[in-house]
């Protein structure tokens, strides 16, 4: 009789510990399927901001290369910048950028096409690179 008592907690146990395991798992496979389906998206993300930042759309504006020209091309790119963001996540890696205080910026980053190459790779999750980038925020152009 003694083992009677013993088999109903010991099935209480079984679901007890299957709850839990369901309790914990649910939440990883939410998340995972999350970035399954924010991936194409941010992958877009990516390719429009690499090619907002293409010469053959800013030279259409920067004609004269004079403060006017140079006024509209920043507010032009910007707007573009802005409309092609879309997701929660890209929007955090610009937000970021503000948080962190000049001198650290400076010092972790040479330069903001270093950054948005290591915070998009990371967002992807694999390497990611745009060549038009470096024309907008590496000063000195050094091959790498």
């Amino acid at each position: 009789m003694n083992s009677l008592k013993e088999n109903p907690k010991d099935k209480m146990s079984i679901i007890h510990s299957r709850l839990v395991t369901f309790l914990l798992i649910t939440p990883l496979i939410s998340l995972v399927t999350a970035c399954a389906t924010n991936t194409p998206s941010h992958v877009k993300e990516s390719a429009d901001f690499c090619e907002v930042h293409n010469p053959e759309r800013w030279m259409k504006v920067w004609q004269n290369g004079d403060a006017e020209s140079t006024e509209r091309y920043y507010q032009n790119l910007a707007s573009d910048i802005k409309t092609t963001i879309k997701t929660e996540e890209f929007r955090n890696i610009f937000k970021e950028q503000l948080e962190i205080p000049p001198n650290e910026y400076r010092k972790e980053y040479s330069n903001d096409y270093v950054y948005y190459r290591k915070k998009i790779s990371e967002l992807l999750g694999e390497e990611w690179d745009c060549e038009y980038l470096k024309y907008h925020y590496v000063k000195e152009f050094e091959e790498e």
